[in-house]
């Protein structure tokens, strides 16, 4: 099966980058502010923050002399990280841990700094306007891992579908060799998502054209010390495919009119 997982971003640093001390090495970690163009509403723009991370010494070289709303480019892939996440119960302040959390970054195969020198957040998003088509790419081919699950039923055809994805990394990962897969979140929209519903299911094959979206989340934990439910602020990550390829193992269309006779109009003779 063909391998594919690559990202391209064209964005300005949110905040200077974070030089981070391991065992044996060291790894550099930065967010960039993206912009993408809607293709529902005109005018209209969304911005997203991916993070980028490396152990790539030669680059870390380079990232450290980043400032502040720098305009960067970065292409690289999709990694995915088990990490342990902490939050704090709002009840009795106990620290309780979360294993085995899953975090996504980017991993840089390249990197460049664009622009510099740029005062202000606002001109930095000013200067990536007309970049938008550009500035935040996704291409990923995959493995469904579960069937489709319907998350939001929206006006005029907006509804939302999601489904994690497995996908085989094609380049060498210094900071995880022995891994070879990553496995991000894919969301899809209206008749994209409706078509996903009806023809994917868990081993299906696709090819994912999007972007990266980063949003806020609430996660909810039991304390380990009182007992009680309590919310926390998290953070999430998912591929938005704005169009998907179906490539191996899916339903056939005959299949889908057997499982779901009710999409078809009988018109009487």
């Amino acid at each position: 099966m063909a391998t594919h997982n690559y990202v391209r971003l064209l964005g300005a640093l949110r905040k200077p980058p974070k030089i981070i001390s391991l065992a044996n090495s060291r790894a550099a970690m930065f967010n960039i502010i993206v912009i993408n163009k809607s293709r529902f509403e005109k005018d209209t723009y969304y911005y997203n923050v991916p993070t980028i991370f490396t152990e790539d010494e030669t680059m870390i070289g380079d990232i450290v002399n980043y400032k502040e709303h720098d305009i960067v480019e970065v292409e690289g892939v999709i990694t995915t990280k088990n990490v342990i996440k902490a939050s704090l119960c709002e009840y009795c302040g106990q620290k309780n841990v979360k294993e085995k959390a899953t975090i996504f970054v980017v991993t840089p195969l390249y990197l460049c700094l664009r622009e510099s020198g740029i005062a202000t957040k606002e001109e930095s998003l000013r200067l990536l306007q007309p970049h938008a088509e550009i500035s935040n790419k996704c291409f990923a081919i995959g493995t469904l891992l579960r069937d489709p699950e319907l998350i939001a039923i929206g006006k005029k055809k907006r509804n939302t579908v999601r489904y994690p994805l497995a996908i085989h990394r094609k380049y060498y990962i210094r900071d995880n060799p022995d891994t070879h897969s990553d496995y991000p979140w894919v969301n899809t929209i209206g008749e994209q998502a409706e078509d996903d519903m009806r023809y994917l299911h868990a081993g299906s094959v696709v090819y994912i054209d999007g972007y990266i979206q980063t949003r806020n989340a609430i996660q909810t934990s039991v304390c380990s010390h009182c007992g009680e439910s309590y919310h926390w602020k998290d953070s999430a990550v998912e591929i938005i495919g704005y169009s998907v390829e179906y490539l191996q193992n899916y339903y056939t269309p005959d299949e889908v009119i057997e499982h779901d006779p009710f999409d078809v109009i009988q018109v009487e003779g």
